[in-house]
């Protein structure tokens, strides 16, 4: 079997820094190896199948049947960090190509995720995802990201008068969201706390997209500011899990 009865510990392939026994690798191996399913629900150990698929993804990142099977195991198991990473991990596999398999699955998705990550993805469906990106970087379970380099991507707003009528700034915000404009959906919201630091709803919806793309940069800024302003901070604001 090429040595994967000495595998053990994963690092990086799905559900974090997991260690799987021995045993549980093997299994997987037997269980996956040949089958034609794309749902693998009766898996022995769906936790040591999601890292077998991972290893088979490193070894072909074309594989795009492992793939498939990585990120449906991930939503029956519902764990968004990770989802995420196998997400990314096919954008990057297919790149401008594969239009129809990344909204499938996106679709499939979505419902499992943050607002903020999935307009994340939708706003990549076309052109997919480089290895190199900024934003896949900031992406732990992400198998295939080779880390930072360049600089951050310019958002395109959306038209002036295209959010004219919106009854409330999280609508507006939403909206944004829903066509992949995080940078404009993340400065409609800090605009409105600003101008209301004590808006429960608000500060929500922006820890949620700090939270989402990892920015610590504006979070403690925004922290800093909201500690200046109001007597406590926002439930989630304290940094503290």
């Amino acid at each position: 079997m090429g040595g994967l009865e000495n595998i053990e510990v994963v690092r990086r392939v799905g559900l974090g820094d997991v260690a799987v026994p021995q045993g549980q690798a093997v299994h997987a191996h037997f269980d996956i190896e040949g089958s034609q399913r794309l749902f693998l629900r009766e898996l022995t150990a769906p936790a040591a199948g999601v890292v077998y698929l991972g290893h088979r993804i490193l070894e072909n990142p074309s594989d795009l049947r492992s793939h498939v099977q990585r990120i449906l195991l991930l939503i029956d198991a519902e764990m968004e960090s990770d989802l995420q990473g196998a997400l990314a991990d096919l954008f990057i596999a297919l790149g401008d190509k594969g239009g129809a398999l990344k909204q499938r699955l996106l679709g499939l998705a979505a419902p499992h995720l943050s607002r903020t990550a999935a307009a994340f993805f939708r706003q990549r469906l076309e052109a997919g995802l480089k290895p190199w990106d900024t934003a896949v970087s900031r992406i732990r379970a992400s198998l295939l990201s080779l880390g930072y380099s360049g600089s951050h991507e310019v958002v395109r707003r959306l038209a002036p008068g295209a959010v004219a009528g919106y009854a409330d700034v999280l609508a507006e915000a939403r909206d944004y969201l829903e066509y992949g404009q995080i940078d404009a959906a993340r400065e409609v919201l800090e605009q409105a706390l600003r101008r209301d630091p004590g808006d429960a709803a608000i500060a929500a919806e922006l820890l949620e997209i700090y939270r989402s793309t990892r920015d610590e940069d504006r979070l403690a800024v925004m922290r800093h500011y909201l500690l200046e302003t109001l007597p406590r901070l926002p439930p989630g604001w304290s940094g503290e899990h």
